[in-house]
Order: C-alpha cells, then sequence, then structure tokens
C-alpha cells in the first residue's frame, strides 16, 4: 500500500466517525413533552383522602410526551394496594384503582405516598387514611341499638330494623338522631308504613372529591347514588326527616352537577 492509498483510508475513517456522531435521524427521535410546562408524567388528583370509611380511589396518570414509557408505582405502606408497573403510549391516559385496606390497623389517622417513577419524571401523591373505633356494644334493641351520634354508617343496621318492622306500624325516630348512610336505605314492596321522623337526619360523609372525573368522562361519572329507597309499595309517609348528601349542590341538571363528587343530592 502506498502512502496515497493510507492517507485516503484515514480521511474516509474520519469522514464516518463523524457522520455517526452528528447522526439525529428519524431512529433517534428526541423526547419532548406535548406541553412544555408540564411535566412528562402526570397524575390526578395530587392527593388522596380515604377518609374513614372509603376504601377505593381512582387515580388518573397522563403520559404528556411524544414517546411511550413505561411507570413503576412504590406504595409506601402495606396497607395500600395498586397495579405496580404499567406502560403509557404517547398522550394515552390510565385510570388505575387504589385500594386502602384497614383489616389490620388500629383506630387512628395514618398517613403514606405513592412515588411514581419513569424516564419521562417521578411524582408523588400524598394518601390519608382514617381508622374509627369499633362501636360501643349495643344498650337496647330496635333503634336503640343503632349508633344516632353520626360517627358510624349504620346503613345495615337500619335496613335490618326497617325489615323487621310489619306493614301498618308507626316509626317514631329519636329526635335529633344523626345517622350517617354511607350506602342506601330501602323500602321496597312496603305498605301503609309511617315513619316520624322528629327532625331526625340521614347524612352521607363519602363525597367521592378523591376521585375527580378524567378529562371527557364526566358525563359517565357516578352520578345516581341515593340514600333513601321508596319503590313499589302504598300508603307510605314520612314526616319530618332530613336526607342530606355530600353535596350541597343538589340538583337534578348539569348546572347543578358537581363533576368531582361522586354524591348528587
Amino acid at each position: 500500500m502506498n502512502r496515497f492509498s493510507v492517507h485516503t483510508t484515514i480521511i474516509v475513517m474520519l469522514v464516518l466517525v463523524s457522520a455517526a456522531c452528528n447522526h439525529d435521524g428519524p431512529t433517534n427521535p428526541s423526547f419532548r413533552n406535548l406541553d412544555p410546562a408540564s411535566s412528562g408524567l402526570q397524575i390526578t388528583p395530587s392527593s388522596l383522602e380515604f377518609g374513614d370509611f372509603t376504601t377505593e380511589l381512582l387515580l388518573l396518570i397522563h403520559n404528556d410526551t411524544n414517546r411511550g414509557f413505561d411507570w413503576v408505582a412504590r406504595p409506601s405502606k402495606g396497607w395500600l394496594s395498586l397495579p405496580r408497573t404499567g406502560r403509557l403510549a404517547a398522550g394515552q391516559y390510565k385510570l388505575i384503582t387504589v385500594t386502602a385496606s384497614r383489616q389490620a390497623l388500629e383506630p387512628g389517622s395514618y398517613q403514606a405516598s405513592i412515588r411514581f417513577e419513569s424516564i419521562a419524571g417521578n411524582q408523588s401523591v400524598p394518601v390519608t387514611l382514617e381508622v374509627l373505633p369499633p362501636p360501643p356494644p349495643s344498650t337496647g334493641t330496635g333503634l336503640k341499638a343503632i349508633d344516632a351520634t353520626g360517627t358510624w354508617d349504620v346503613t345495615g343496621p337500619l335496613n335490618s330494623y326497617l325489615a323487621s318492622v310489619p306493614n301498618g306500624s308507626v316509626i317514631q325516630l329519636p329526635a335529633g338522631a344523626r345517622y350517617r348512610v354511607e350506602g342506601i336505605v330501602r323500602l321496597v314492596g312496603r305498605k301503609n308504613l309511617t315513619i316520624e321522623g322528629n327532625g331526625a337526619l340521614l347524612f352521607a360523609n363519602s363525597t367521592g372529591s378523591g376521585a375527580t372525573p378524567p378529562p371527557g368522562f364526566d358525563r359517565n361519572w357516578p352520578r345516581n347514588r341515593y340514600h333513601l329507597e321508596i319503590r313499589g309499595g302504598s300508603g307510605i309517609v314520612i314526616r319530618n326527616l332530613v336526607v342530606r348528601g355530600a353535596n350541597p349542590n343538589a340538583g337534578m341538571n348539569d348546572a347543578a352537577y358537581v363533576s368531582a363528587l361522586e354524591a348528587q343530592h
């Protein structure tokens, strides 16, 4: 090989190395946010509040980039459970269910967090939980055995009591009683039953405010929750009983509907 051939080979190699170093073609696309002002991994809501009753809440995670990526969720406490891994396509939204278990917890207030990790960024979601003490032993029968302070959910005991009352009866609720009802009190197929409320209150604490509907899902969000059902009977009379849901802006039309709250009354 002569001197000219050696020089030519070196020049060609330098050109190839330079081309490889400066390559920025379609096989190596840039990783950018669709919204430059935001994080590539977005989570809604920013915190979860389970209160003393709720066991499941929803989180909406969003890939706000132009590329798909994998994510990992790391709850800080064992009483939290949710999917630990997943993948989001570019621009994709995904709802995940977070479950809190009170089974092994003593009464009190608890705090935790869920850390989401991805190549698009990390996010941490604070979580709070309340655990109530067990209800005190019953000191009576019938209505006297049902908590009327509003501390515990009494949907089940109220339904059991009402089912035991024969048709044609008059039920006298204690004046000033506060019955916490997170489910539905049902009067189905009853006849000639009178309930004298005496100003008693049926109310709910669980609003679902920790589960914000994602964009475009508002119309499909739970919006038909109720606390008193009267169906298939006759001669039902209810006087002076207040039923109050968790949403103070009650109504039957969209203007009155608060999309961030599940319970609409």
